[in-house]
């Protein structure tokens, strides 16, 4: 049976598919964005090998990256476009009612995590440990290697050379078989 949405838009998704409805965020938008930020083509390439319908969720400015990926997208009719269309409640709202999110370290990836959607994290600019709970079987993590030679005394307004774009599209889809 579908999940129930307070949207017709989605409900109509939900309905006319058997596919899983999996939300995407992609665009951290804070200092150190680029830190945490997975490149287009990843993302592009993920969501090319994912049977199921995608939303974007995030802010209004988010949609700019969002539009770089779409480009790169070979089915654009499952694609449904939540960024700036939703306040807070009706994301988490949004959020509650997918079968999954994947996402970068963000507001979104915390609401996730925190309201028990199936995550999955790729995470750069700060180590997984200091912002996110262990692995369980609602959350898998992917984390940026360079961030394995955090130096905590540093402090958490550290800046890395990221390596986030290493992690590659295939990792990310053995997190999501591994949530089932």
């Amino acid at each position: 049976m579908a999940k129930r949405c307070l949207t017709i838009h989605t409900l109509y998704v939900m309905v006319r598919t058997k596919r899983k409805n999996i939300a995407i965020h992609a665009c951290p938008a804070n200092r150190n964005a680029d830190e945490r930020r997975w490149a287009v083509g990843h993302w592009a390439s993920l969501i090319n090998q994912l049977d199921a319908d995608i939303a974007f969720v995030g802010v209004w400015n988010d949609r700019p990256y969002y539009n770089r990926i779409w480009e790169h997208i070979e089915d654009t009719s499952r694609i449904y476009d939540l960024c700036g269309v939703k306040e807070l409640v009706g994301t988490v709202i949004e959020l509650c009612n997918m079968d999954l999110l994947v996402c970068v370290n963000s507001s979104i990836m915390h609401l996730g995590v925190e309201y028990k959607v199936p995550t999955v994290a790729i995470v750069g600019g700060t180590p997984a440990f200091i912002i996110l709970p262990p692995e369980s079987n609602k959350l898998r993590i992917l984390e940026d290697p360079e961030l394995k030679w955090w130096d905590s005394s540093d402090g958490h307004d550290v800046h890395i050379n990221s390596r986030l774009n290493e992690i590659m599209p295939e990792d990310v889809l053995r997190k999501i078989d591994e949530l089932g």
